[in-house]
């Protein structure tokens, strides 16, 4: 029997380099398992690897691109049925979102970054904060050589921009694009790597805001921006403890102070607030 012969030895470590290459292997997200199921993560891993593909190669088309399932089928070693069952159920769910256009016509896929969020929670947030500060990424592209750029590195942060626009939203009655919320986790992207804030913060701002948002003396953030700019106001306002004053209750120099049994406190008519 005639013996395989392998090339020279520098020839060989490039040919198994570039077939173990990391970049070779889809990276599934272990929240995305356990909140959607492990074929829908699979399937929605490749879409997501599809997005930023194409963001890399400077595609605008608002968000849509396009991925035909034999070339999926190829990347997943999966069956086209498969890949349309499952895919049926992230429609579903509405974090996939389709269109058929072109001559001839081709569908196109969209990634609703506000239904996943809602579906995955909060868990996607504590998650994404520890990979962060551990220098975690899940980014790779043959193409930079030197590592993503700060706005490949931004899409990181999705999850947290996504967070801050539903936050808005339930006070305000809007709705955001997919590119102004990318446009937001550009900005807390600065606020990790610019201004050297831990995502762990960012996340306990986050949901100490949505519990206080409209409430006095918490500053108003609408927007990305506005949450790195009003950052430190933010995190002293949620560390700050309630001044209340000392004072006799009832009545004092004429002046009425009925108890409030929600806040525990007594007020006065301008609503002053007072312990026993």
């Amino acid at each position: 029997m005639e013996r395989t012969k392998y090339p020279n030895n520098e020839v060989l470590e490039k040919w198994v380099v570039e077939i173990f290459r990391t970049d070779s292997f889809l990276a599934i997200n272990k929240t995305l398992i356990q909140k959607l199921g492990l074929m829908e993560a699979i399937i929605l891993s490749a879409y997501i690897d599809k997005h930023i593909y194409f963001q890399n190669k400077g595609y605008k088309n608002n968000g849509w691109f396009y991925f035909i399932h034999s070339d999926m089928k190829k990347q997943l070693c999966i069956a086209e049925s498969t890949i349309r069952k499952y895919k049926r159920i992230l429609i579903k769910n509405k974090i996939l979102r389709i269109k058929t256009e072109g001559i001839p016509s081709k569908e196109w896929v969209k990634i609703n970054f506000t239904a996943l969020m809602k579906t995955v929670g909060l868990d996607l947030m504590n998650v994404l904060g520890h990979n962060i500060s551990k220098g975690k990424h899940n980014y790779r592209s043959s193409t930079h050589k030197k590592g993503p750029t700060k706005k490949e590195r931004s899409l990181e942060y999705l999850p947290l921009a996504t967070k801050l626009s539903e936050i808005v939203s339930s006070t305000i009655n809007i709705t955001h694009t997919t590119n102004q919320i990318q446009s937001w986790a550009y900005s807390i992207c600065q606020l990790v790597e610019d201004n050297k804030v831990a995502p762990e913060r960012i996340v306990k701002v986050l949901s100490w805001y949505e519990k206080n948002i409209g409430a006095e003396y918490v500053p108003v953030v609408e927007s990305g921006d506005s949450l790195k700019t009003k950052f430190t106001r933010l995190e002293t306002a949620m560390n700050k403890k309630p001044v209340v004053k000392k004072y006799p209750p009832k009545f004092y120099d004429g002046i009425r102070y009925d108890y409030d049994t929600k806040d525990g406190y007594w007020k006065d008519i301008a609503g002053n607030r007072y312990s026993d």
